[in-house]
């Protein structure tokens, strides 16, 4: 079996590893009425002895069930905050840190507790606004990276 690629658009990535199922295939206009950015079709085949129609058939169905299961997720710049604060303060950062739109990564406790926090880059400003606020001026969030993330 060998992989099949065709000429698609810049936004749109597709690949098949059905020889001949790409441009005809159900889950091909499915994948592209949807506009995916980015689809992989791969399907295996065991014990089964299919003529090249029987495995068009076969992997084209596989691959629509998939893409009829998948769901879509939205991606975006996000910002990687770390948060060094006491355990006094700790429990009320826990509460607060998904109320103001971020998402806890990592939590390493030591002589203090250090938070580190994905949030979408355009709320990065609020969130250490709001941190500041909420802890009257001692803790601050000091961002030390950037990455592209599902949107939650």
């Amino acid at each position: 079996m060998t992989a099949s690629r065709r000429a698609l658009p810049a936004s749109r990535c597709l690949m098949c590893y059905a020889s001949r199922a790409l441009p005809t295939a159900p889950w091909w206009s499915r994948a592209i009425s949807e506009e995916f950015c980015s689809a992989q079709a791969a399907a295996c085949q065991h014990g089964l002895l299919l003529g090249a129609g029987g495995l068009v058939r076969a992997y084209s169905h596989a691959a629509a069930i998939a893409l009829g299961k998948a769901g879509i997720v939205t991606m975006a710049h996000c910002a990687i905050l770390d948060i060094a604060c006491d355990y006094s303060f700790y429990g009320k950062l826990a509460v607060c840190i998904p109320e103001w739109g971020g998402v806890v990564e990592d939590t390493q406790f030591g002589g203090a507790v250090t938070v580190r926090v994905r949030i979408h880059a355009t709320l990065v400003d609020s969130f250490c606004a709001k941190l500041t606020d909420a802890s009257n001026g001692r803790f601050q969030a000091v961002q030390t990276g950037e990455c592209f993330a599902a949107a939650d």
